[in-house]
């Protein structure tokens, strides 16, 4: 499990946004789900959607990012969301515990029915639980915190292009070359069983904060330079999720592509 803070200070905070999942121009199908309180999957939310959960103290927001062609990516995708739902551990160990629990179930599911075989997913969120807000992700599915007009990327990809960054050798933030998606774990997915080792960041909120999460369907399309455009322009959560699923969809929309924008806002007011 691999960790990092970078938020520091009160937790009076309690989320809203928007979300949406759509299966883009190109794919015929949405293998995304997604999960802000119930459990999103193929067109449930193709137009943004509100959610507000002030009045909870522990919850999981997540989006999965399924893989493996036909049904198997939205199998995989799904099962993620559902095991997450249930989750009743929501810290730094839970999740993680978690999410190495749902790559076990993966890998049985195929193992079970062959016609499953390659069949995973992405995975990234956020949750808050009795030790505050944790961060996790698992493949290339992103978290960005909006600070002023900047975003950072508060997650890490699981992939070759961030073998190369973390080597110095490319820098972060532009569109990925050619070959440079392949990912280094994944829930399930590969053709023997693999342990992984989820990225978890607890984290707590000095202020009211934004945060962006994403699938490789809005990053392969739209770089960071108008990520931060759109985001840093629209203060509305509900425009700028919009405007950020048309740059991607002007790019080409080669992919499923869902977004989540989560507002944590200061319940102390």
């Amino acid at each position: 499990m691999t960790e990092a803070s970078d938020i520091g200070g009160v937790e009076k905070f309690a989320p809203k946004g928007f979300f949406l999942s759509h299966r883009g121009k190109v794919r015929e199908a949405n293998e995304d789900s997604i999960l802000c309180d119930k459990i999103y999957s193929k067109d449930d939310c193709s137009e943004s959607l509100a959610f507000d959960f002030s009045d909870k103290n522990q919850w999981v927001i997540a989006l999965a990012d399924g893989m493996g062609g036909a049904a198997a990516g939205e199998v995989a995708s799904r099962k993620t969301v559902q095991t997450l739902q249930t989750c009743r551990d929501c810290t730094s160990t839970g999740i993680a515990e978690a999410l190495c629990g749902i790559n076990q179930e993966l890998y049985q599911a195929v193992a079970d029915d062959e016609k499953l075989r390659g069949m995973g997913s992405t995975v990234s969120g956020i949750c808050h639980g009795p030790d505050g807000y944790v961060a996790f992700n698992v493949g290339d599915s992103r978290i960005y915190r909006q600070q002023d007009q900047f975003l950072s990327q508060i997650s890490k990809d699981d992939t070759a292009e961030q073998i190369l960054i973390d080597a110095g050798k490319s820098d972060p933030g532009g569109i990925r070359g050619k070959g440079l998606n392949q990912l280094t774990q994944a829930l399930g997915g590969g053709g023997e069983y693999r342990d992984i080792e989820p990225n978890i960041f607890p984290i707590t909120i000095k202020r009211q904060s934004r945060l962006l999460l994403c699938s490789d369907g809005l990053t392969d399309m739209v770089d960071l330079d108008a990520l931060e455009a759109i985001m840093s322009q629209e203060k509305d959560n509900n425009i700028a999720i919009n405007k950020l699923f048309d740059a991607a969809m002007q790019k080409g929309g080669r992919d499923n592509i869902s977004i989540i924008i989560l507002e944590l806002c200061d319940l102390s007011k």
